[in-house]
């Protein structure tokens, strides 16, 4: 038994298998819009089901051994679940609940697997993945500033990219971020003209993209992670501020375009915003009423027939209800709140200040967004529980206190 897994830590301990592993699981968006680009779409999917089987297999298998099993897996375990079964119940498309249930788990736990084989190696090939979909994405923005013209794709109001739609750019922007300052935190890595390339890079491409809530997103997490940077700037740990914050946002949300922070916005990115998201809300409330309880599982399409099409709700948490009802809000806020209790617990205040401000500005962007399974946010979830674990086998305190003292 024992020799058998260390021939699996010698394979998996290799940048080559962990990038590719990865990629599976972060996959492009626009090969599926591409009659001729499709098998390219099939290759990613066949590939994430293929890693995806031999992660659960491989947990499962070993679970018996574990002392100390992880809660939080088991609440996104039970969470995704339970959407499975209200999509059976419902009738409606259950290949598209299991593959939600198969990807969120699989890759959580691959994500602690890869950091508990070699965390630095790990950080580093998955800082590059998320560098190489980003500059795919800008490249794209570039080219083509209206969105790529694909056969399949019939959207006139949210133009295609390489990775993502124009709406769905912060979460890839928020995790790189994420990403890059973690490792910058975790081995004291001073390459400060990096990082400054990296912080450009994002601003640049959420702008590029003419997405509103990514611009907002992406300057605000930018300027809270400098912040907490800064040794003697403590009103960043004050809870009062975030909430007066949170307040603030969604009241620029809901005040709709004619307040003078969405008419800034619009200026630059030259482009109507937030305009529509109150009726689909609103829509998705009324919805939500004739089922509150259980929702009706995961559809083919969107849920809400408005404007001659369907669109989702544009809401994580309008989205979960639709898609499981109170319970699955309720399963999915116990997810959130472990991840907070997690951060909380972490010992190193840079760490900390980076995964809360991280964690509290993504899911702020996600009441503009409907990905309830995204793979951004439970990425970021699976990166802080294996810190909170392993804190003291990663991080030099002398070397971040001495990092701290530096600046930028």
């Amino acid at each position: 038994m024992g020799e058998n897994m260390n021939k699996e830590k010698t394979f998996l301990n290799s940048k080559f298998i962990m990038f590719i592993m990865l990629s599976t699981f972060f996959k492009p968006i626009c090969f599926q819009f591409f009659s001729k680009y499709i098998w390219i779409e099939k290759i990613f999917i066949i590939g994430k089901i293929l890693v995806a089987g031999v992660i659960l297999v491989r947990t499962f298998s070993f679970l018996k051994l574990k002392k100390k099993r992880q809660d939080i897996i088991y609440k996104i375990i039970i969470f995704e679940l339970w959407i499975v079964v209200i999509t059976v119940f419902r009738g409606n498309n259950m290949l598209r609940a299991v593959t939600d249930f198969i990807t969120i788990s699989a890759l959580f736990l691959m994500i602690e697997l890869f950091a508990k084989i070699d965390f630095k190696k790990f950080i580093n090939v998955f800082e590059k993945l998320l560098l190489i979909l980003i500059i795919f994405q800008i490249l794209t923005e570039i080219l083509f500033p209206n969105g790529l013209k694909a056969d399949l794709y019939t959207n006139t109001e949210n133009p295609l990219f390489f990775v993502t739609t124009d709406n769905g750019t912060f979460g890839l922007l928020c995790l790189f971020i994420f990403i890059f300052n973690l490792n910058r935190k975790t081995y004291a890595d001073n390459k400060k003209i990096k990082y400054i390339i990296y912080n450009f890079l994002s601003l640049s491409t959420a702008i590029l993209s003419r997405s509103s809530t990514a611009l907002i997103c992406t300057v605000t997490l930018i300027i809270g992670i400098f912040c907490s940077r800064i040794k003697n700037f403590k009103i960043i740990e004050r809870k009062s501020l975030w909430i007066i914050l949170f307040l603030i946002v969604v009241y620029f949300i809901f005040a709709g375009p004619n307040s003078l922070i969405i008419k800034f916005i619009s200026n630059i990115t030259n482009k109507s915003n937030f305009t529509g998201r109150d009726f689909l809300w609103n829509e998705a409330i009324q919805l939500i009423i004739e089922s509150p309880l259980i929702g009706y599982g995961r559809r083919i399409e969107d849920y809400l027939k408005v404007w001659g099409g369907t669109y989702s709700s544009h809401n994580i948490f309008l989205e979960t209800m639709l898609q499981g009802g109170m319970i699955a809000l309720i399963l999915l806020i116990r997810i959130i709140l472990n991840t907070l209790k997690d951060i909380s617990r972490l010992n190193n205040k840079q760490v900390k200040k980076i995964s809360f401000v991280t964690l509290f500005i993504l899911l702020i962007s996600m009441m503009m967004e409907a990905n309830v399974h995204s793979v951004y946010l439970f990425s970021i979830m699976a990166m802080v529980n294996y810190i909170k674990k392993n804190e003291r086998n990663l991080i030099n305190e002398k070397e971040i206190d001495q990092y701290s003292n530096s600046g930028i």
